[in-house]
């Protein structure tokens, strides 16, 4: 990485210092390009114990948090007090000119519900309903320039550890030696370890499928997603890094995240954005409708074929499609709806639909999340019944799963996808979700194998699973 030269000067940090300390401060500079992994992994091994990681599925922009100057806190449901707690803590900087996704940006993301399903194992005790953080230090990524911003708030003030110019002048010195180590490492070195898959009750979750598609045959639902949790366990602690990197090897073209709270991990590469707001416009989609990859091109080319045109996916599909573009059109004006399209990745093909709108300037990414959150796509319609029919058949409280993942700035810009194909990593063990959208036309068994074909992409990433 050549020579370093110190990020920020003596009189930057002691302005920063001196600065009111009401609300996150935040110093921005550009840097020589520095690889996000080495970066992650830097944060890791310098002891932080809050670390966020977040890459687009266009691949354009890459952010990785360490520590935390400040944390917004609350369920989704709280989102006009979350959004104007938000906008005390950085307004008064939502004026300054800064590269997008740099200065005052907070990453993290919301529980699927306020309320919680029937716990069996108490997984997410740890977790609160909704965390957003603004890192002590962020790196922004765009294409081939990188940003460093060091951000103070009320959680962090430079004074509180032995004077601004030694915390600062440390932190910097070790991170930067630290991913000097890091930054050539090839992910390929690193072991791929051996993993267990737990045990699982193909019977029971096939027959709660084929009861709820009984129900909804007796028009008392329109369609309900089903989830399931597969657990799986390792020799030793998971190289979260190696894991992220899989994650982005495998599955190219989706929103890969990784969010860790002290001993845990919430991490996964997800197809699905939630909403991306930005100047006035904003941007979803739906997705929803599946079928496996072929081993053949032609095969491949069938089975694609076969989705496009399939009464039973294509009805899953306009369900969603209908409820998401109803809420869009209560949001904004010259609304944009896309036919349905192929979108494959190594394991798996779905049906997709992006709606596109504009949407008054002053109306901020959380209201935008909180008013599509959840979708048909990861609940059902009527969602009271479709709620119902969750409880009463899965034991296990999604906790972030299937929740808003992503990031806003000091402006109320952002993006946030939807949080699946995803799993919850802690020391050596790992709970994996999946879930499959259920209509009246759903089999146990078919539905099995697609949730099957969607832990695939996870447990390669995980390591060599020894017993499945």
């Amino acid at each position: 990485m050549g020579k370093h030269e110190p990020w920020f000067s003596l009189a930057e940090i002691d302005a920063l210092d001196g600065a009111n300390a009401q609300g996150v401060v935040s110093l921005v500079r550009e840097v020589d390009p520095i690889n996000p992994m080495a970066w992650f992994d830097a944060g890791g091994m310098a002891g932080f114990s809050s670390r966020q990681f977040w890459r687009n599925a266009e691949d354009s922009l890459t952010l990785v948090g360490l520590g935390a100057a400040f944390r917004l806190e609350g369920a989704l449901s709280a989102s006009v007090d979350l959004q104007t707690q938000w906008s005390c803590e950085v307004g008064r900087y939502a004026g300054e000119a800064t590269p997008c996704a740099t200065g005052a940006v907070a990453l993290g993301g919301f529980r699927f519900a306020d309320h919680h399903c029937d716990e069996t194992h108490g997984i997410w005790t740890e977790w609160p309903s909704g965390q957003l953080v603004v890192p002590q230090w962020l790196l922004t990524v765009t294409g081939e320039r990188a940003w460093i911003t060091l951000n103070q708030g009320g959680l962090q003030r430079l004074t509180k550890v032995r004077g601004p110019r030694n915390q600062v002048f440390e932190q910097e010195q070790a991170l930067y030696s630290l991913v000097s180590r890091m930054q050539g490492m090839d992910d390929d070195v690193r072991d791929r370890p051996a993993i267990w898959v737990g045990s699982v009750d193909r019977e029971l979750w096939t027959k709660s499928v084929d009861q709820v598609a009984e129900d909804i045959r007796r028009q008392q639902l329109v369609k309900v997603v089903l989830a399931r949790v597969l657990e799986a366990r390792s020799t030793k602690n998971w190289d979260l890094s190696r894991v992220v990197s899989g994650l982005g090897k495998n599955q190219a073209g989706t929103y890969r995240f990784a969010i860790v709270n002290r001993d845990q991990t919430f991490l996964g590469a997800t197809p699905e954005r939630l909403v991306d707001y930005h100047d006035g416009h904003i941007a979803t989609m739906c997705l929803a409708g599946s079928a496996p990859r072929g081993d053949t091109i032609a095969l491949d080319e069938r089975l694609g074929a076969d989705l496009l045109t399939d009464a039973k996916n294509l009805y899953e599909h306009k369900i969603v499609v209908d409820q998401v573009s109803r809420v869009v059109r209560e949001l904004g004006q010259r609304v944009e709806i896309s036919p349905p399209e192929l979108v494959r990745w190594p394991d798996i093909q779905h049906l997709r639909t992006t709606i596109r709108a504009v949407v008054d300037k002053s109306v901020s990414i959380l209201s935008l999340v909180a008013r599509l959150h959840p979708t048909p796509a990861v609940l059902g319609l009527p969602e009271q019944a479709a709620w119902a029919e969750i409880r009463r058949h899965e034991k296990f409280d999604r906790g972030w799963y299937a929740g808003p993942i992503g990031w806003m700035d000091a402006h109320g810009q952002g993006e946030f996808a939807v949080a699946l194909r995803s799993a919850l990593l802690a020391r050596n063990q790992a709970w994996l979700f999946a879930g499959a959208g259920l209509v009246g036309q759903s089999e146990g068994e078919s539905e099995f194998q697609e949730t099957t074909w969607k832990f695939n992409a996870m447990l390669n990433a995980l390591g060599e699973v020894q017993n499945g």
